[in-house]
């Protein structure tokens, strides 16, 4: 197999995989229980890149943390009187935290691409959303322990058994 130099994709791309990924593991979740977390990591990354493209607006920085927005949208206002400013290091810049996304993305004044509605949820479906990205959490920056987690109601527990 010819590996090509760079590996392209943008947030379109990304959401659009990432479903068919959804897919494949949630059809093979019985025969391989470990995949639920995969899948769970998976569900998350979808909401969170299509909240990032919904928030991002023209300039890029409306899913950033507010540092990271002020200092990028700074710099497009100096770049106006300075073409030659640098633009701010992206190592520096960081998206704002998941829950924060959520929050922004619910906004009737939200900026961002089109004139899609801003989703309105019930209080439980938000409740629900935290819930996903609590357990994504616990995947991905996971302590030394066992998962176990409740298939009705998908309650988790998250300890080292003995």
């Amino acid at each position: 197999m010819d590996v090509p130099a760079y590996f392209r994709f943008d947030e379109v791309e990304n959401v659009r995989c990432t479903i068919e990924i959804c897919a494949e593991l949630a059809q093979k979740i019985e025969e391989r229980p470990t995949y639920l977390k995969w899948l769970i990591i998976a569900v998350h990354d979808i909401l969170q890149s299509a909240m990032v493209w919904a928030l991002s607006g023209s300039d890029g920085a409306g899913a950033l943390e507010k540092k990271s927005r002020k200092a990028m949208r700074d710099w497009l206002l100096e770049r106006r009187k300075n073409p030659e400013i640098p633009c701010p290091n992206p190592e520096g810049l960081y998206l704002a935290d998941f829950k924060e996304l959520l929050k922004r993305a619910q906004k009737d004044s939200r900026s961002g691409y089109g004139v899609v509605l801003p989703p309105k949820l019930a209080p439980k479906e938000e409740k629900d959303l935290h819930y996903l990205h609590d357990l994504r959490n616990m995947f991905v920056h996971f302590r030394v322990m066992d998962w176990s987690i409740e298939s009705d109601g998908f309650a988790a527990c998250s300890h080292r058994c003995p």
